[in-house]
């Protein structure tokens, strides 16, 4: 995951993140992705693969190679469940055994990746630790809720502290040999950006202004030396990364200009596109965000590999638009309608 998705997945997740994990009956999808059961398996298959995967974590459980084995097999066992309609006890019981392994697992990575920033410590292996604590944090705040989750949360921050801390410092050098690199003006726009959001995390009274400005002016430079023969791609995402930080400041009227400035840039480019949509449903515009997408529909092709994520994104907006449109009815509170709705 990368700076700017970690810390937007924070931002974004906080309130919905136990909701959407409560919503689900199997399967949290904290995973990079499932392996997917098999119709060629029987539950005589799933439940000996489990057996075999016990055993061997038994015999060494600080492999970490045990641990993830015991994670995939018995989520491929509960895929296998769910998709025959198994008994729903025991696809809650396995998936939660499932994810207590999730979290096991990048334990195991996160203690080596310590080990390897402690060695030599630089930005890559700080920022290692962060994403394997990340993960463990989502576990953890899946099987127990947000509060179950804060400890972790807290490492995670601090983690990426040191990690954007390196970072700072690396660009800096490099800016310092090359002032108008257009890619190193942005990378530290977006260093900058996120040491300031981490601090501000790890400590509510860090004053985000100062860095904040800092960045959108490092983003500006970005934009003002992109190479004329640059993709029109890479032009768009200085104004994204311009654009997020307007927005992570309130400035909605800013931040809007930018995305239109990244379409303008790149008008099929996917990024473009989605976080033009996104900000316009994050400021409560659902039917300018159905419009923007509309208009990106006929752009994309099926063999995109951002298809599908664009068809879910336009298809959950598509059901908030539909909720919004058609409340439902509370019989308790005397036909009061239920307003209540959520979206990332």
């Amino acid at each position: 995951m990368s700076i700017m998705g970690m810390r937007e997945w924070f931002r974004k997740n906080r309130v919905m993140m136990v909701v959407v994990f409560a919503l689900l009956l199997v399967g949290i999808l904290i995973s990079y992705g499932r392996f997917g059961s098999s119709s060629t398996y029987t539950a005589a298959d799933y439940e000996k693969m489990v057996e075999q995967a016990r055993a061997a974590y038994a015999e060494d459980p600080t492999a970490p190679e045990n641990v993830l084995a015991m994670y995939q097999t018995l989520s491929n066992y509960v895929q296998f469940l769910s998709d025959t309609k198994g008994d729903q006890e025991e696809i809650k019981a396995l998936d939660a055994e499932a994810v207590g392994f999730y979290d096991e697992y990048y334990g195991l990575l996160a203690e080596e990746a310590k080990s390897a920033y402690q060695a030599e410590p630089n930005y890559a292996n700080a920022y290692t630790v962060a994403n394997y604590l990340f993960e463990r944090y989502r576990a953890q705040a899946s099987m127990e809720g947000m509060e179950g989750g804060a400890a972790m949360q807290a490492e995670v921050t601090n983690w990426m502290i040191v990690a954007m801390g390196h970072k700072v410092d690396d660009d800096r050098a490099l800016l310092a040999e090359n002032p108008t690199d257009s890619v190193t003006l942005a990378d530290l726009g977006d260093a900058v950006g996120a040491l300031a959001y981490y601090r501000h995390e790890q400590d509510g009274s860090y004053d985000l202004t100062a860095s904040y400005q800092e960045a959108l002016d490092l983003f500006q430079q970005a934009i003002d030396n992109c190479p004329a023969d640059a993709e029109p791609a890479v032009l768009a995402s200085y104004y994204l990364k311009k654009a997020e930080c307007a927005f992570n400041m309130n400035d909605t009227a800013q931040a809007e200009e930018l995305y239109k400035a990244a379409l303008a840039a790149a008008p099929a480019d996917f990024d473009a596109n989605m976080n033009y949509a996104s900000y316009l449903l994050n400021v409560g515009r659902i039917d300018e965000c159905l419009a923007a997408l509309e208009a990106y529909k006929p752009q994309i092709s099926e063999e995109d590999p951002n298809y599908q994520s664009f068809q879910q994104y336009y298809d959950s907006v598509v059901a908030l638009k539909e909720q919004l449109d058609n409340p439902q009815v509370d019989e308790e509170n005397g036909g009061a309608e239920n307003n209540e709705s959520g979206a990332n």
